[in-house]
């Protein structure tokens, strides 16, 4: 018989992975608004391997807890990574519209592995506002591309470093799922 929190276990004892995706998230975002005196190369050469890091650890979390979602988070990411640094003369617009694609689709997938976790987990704090906030970011740049990433630079460090935040927000959250979901026997 399987234990009725066995999902919320395996997911929490891999929280360490949505923790590292933060840091990669935040590293990614702190880099792009502090470093403003990166070419267009540095910017696609920093976005290719932060994304391939990022969508790494999603597939390697989203298989080993069977969160699906997640594996296709990460997917998604490495997609988007492996296109940045196998086409490393991308220009300043087909960038932002390789990051607002892999923000879009990171963002309706955490949406999808929020909804995965709320049914395992009900009434559990999940990436929703992560999900939404890349989601809402990717369609703002897909309709207002406002002269490609480097002149995006600033909102895209910006929407990186709220994520970043978030997910670290996250694996703490997950950290203690367990625990919290423990009947209490007062």
């Amino acid at each position: 018989m399987t234990r009725p929190y066995s999902f919320a276990e395996a997911v929490s004892s891999h929280w360490w992975m949505v923790g590292l995706r933060g840091v990669a998230t935040l590293c990614f975002g702190l880099a792009a608004l502090l470093r403003r005196d990166w070419s267009l190369a540095g910017l696609v050469l920093l976005f290719g391997v932060f994304a391939l890091v990022h969508g790494t650890l999603a597939v390697m979390d989203g298989s080993r807890t069977r969160w699906w979602a997640e594996a296709w988070v990460g997917a998604a990411g490495i997609a988007a990574g492996a296109a940045a640094l196998f086409w490393p003369g991308i220009g300043a617009l087909p960038l932002l519209y390789l990051i607002a694609a892999w923000a879009l689709a990171v963002g309706v997938l955490q949406i999808a592995a929020a909804a995965a976790l709320r049914r395992r987990a009900p009434a559990e704090w999940a990436p929703e506002p992560a999900g939404a906030a890349a989601a809402a970011f990717g369609v703002i740049l897909i309709f207002n591309p406002a002269g490609g990433a480097v002149a995006m630079r600033g909102p895209i460090g910006v929407l990186a470093a709220v994520l970043g935040a978030l997910e670290l927000v996250l694996a703490v959250r997950l950290r203690s799922l367990p625990d919290r979901l423990q009947p209490r026997l007062d």
